[in-house]
């Protein structure tokens, strides 16, 4: 087997838990400086996400939860730091007495650059070797190509408009057997959505993604880009078995943090959020919902196992094991199954 390029998974991907203070509050513990970082409270029924990365800059916040432009909170991610970031006194990021997920990832250091791949010139900060940029552009309400600054073709796009509202946009390489002809919506629960108007019906290439007439004319956009790295990160889809002896899903790594979506239904179509810093030992429970203000549900909610290579479902619920149900899910690794490429890693 392969010595994986990424021996260590929290060099580029982190999630670190944090308790409310009501006042500045520093959170340590990423293992590097954070370009994107995705907050929730865990403890509330109504608290938003948010959602802030350094190409935008800090204070402006975008929420999974909702279709609200961008907008600037000067209480929320005040300063990006060498290892973290700081809070400010917002009650959805830092109630006292709250507790709080962070979900964080290193692209550039937040150094941008112009890139004229394609049709129009966007702005770009990447990290090929954990397969992520942050792509911002202004839409022109045509068919068009945006470069996203990586040498792969990105097998899943998260796009969202910053100057008006409108839905989360969602484009993943097995979303249907014509992937591309399809969307979903991070904000909802609902099935595929089929209009070439948000891809053109387009494959992404190894240096551009297309867009429809569904991006707007002179409005302004962002999108995170990833493609999989082995032992890293994983994109693929499933089918559920609606058993409790469920499906295993092969990633080449044991997870750290799982997405799962189901995109043939709205019945149980939740996204669903694991990680493996809240809940460290098997049964892995308690999703939060991207689509959803609020908090964890109680671990009774049992989903699965995070094993040394993936992952086993262990309920029927509609949300990750439906008989017949299709699913897409991303993944991103503690360490890849050959740890540091010499011994495997074994499930907990």
């Amino acid at each position: 087997m392969a010595t994986p390029t990424i021996p260590n998974g929290k060099d580029y991907f982190n999630v670190v838990n944090y308790n409310g203070t009501g006042s500045d509050n520093a959170v340590t513990g990423v293992g590097f400086a954070p370009d994107a970082t995705w907050l929730k409270r865990r403890d509330s029924g109504s608290a938003d996400w948010g959602v802030f990365d350094t190409s935008r800059g800090v204070t402006k916040n975008l929420k999974f939860n909702t279709t609200d432009a961008e907008s600037t909170e000067v209480n929320s991610l005040k300063t990006f730091g060498t290892d973290g970031f700081t809070v400010g006194s917002s009650g959805d990021y830092n109630g006292s007495g709250g507790t709080f997920s962070s979900f964080n990832f290193l692209s550039n250091g937040g150094t941008t650059a112009s890139n004229s791949d394609g049709s129009i010139t966007s702005t770009v900060q990447a990290n090929s070797d954990a397969g992520f940029s942050i792509v911002k552009w202004t839409g022109t309400g045509s068919n068009a190509t945006v470069g996203h600054g990586l040498s792969t073709a990105p097998s899943l796009i998260l796009g969202k408009v910053l100057t008006t509202t409108d839905n989360w946009i969602v484009g993943h390489h097995k979303l249907s057997s014509t992937p591309w002809n399809n969307a979903q919506f991070l904000n909802t629960n609902g099935s595929n959505y089929t209009n070439a108007a948000y891809w053109n019906n387009t494959a992404p290439t190894s240096s551009v993604f297309t867009t429809g007439t569904w991006w707007y004319s002179s409005q302004d956009y962002v999108a995170y880009c990833w493609h999989e790295i082995p032992g890293f990160s994983k994109f693929s889809s499933y089918s559920g078995l609606g058993s409790v002896d469920g499906p295993f899903i092969y990633t080449g790594f044991r997870p750290a943090w799982l997405l799962i979506k189901r995109t043939d239904s709205s019945t149980g179509g939740n996204w669903s959020m694991i990680n493996d810093v809240t809940y460290p030992s098997n049964p892995i429970g308690s999703p939060l919902m991207t689509d959803y203000a609020g908090g964890e549900p109680d671990l009774s909610a049992i989903t699965m196992d995070f094993l040394s290579n993936g992952f086993k479902i262990r309920n029927t619920l509609n949300s990750n094991n439906a008989s017949g149900g299709s699913y897409i899910f991303m993944a991103f690794a503690s360490h890849p199954f050959t740890g540091d490429g010499t011994s495997p890693v074994t499930a907990r």
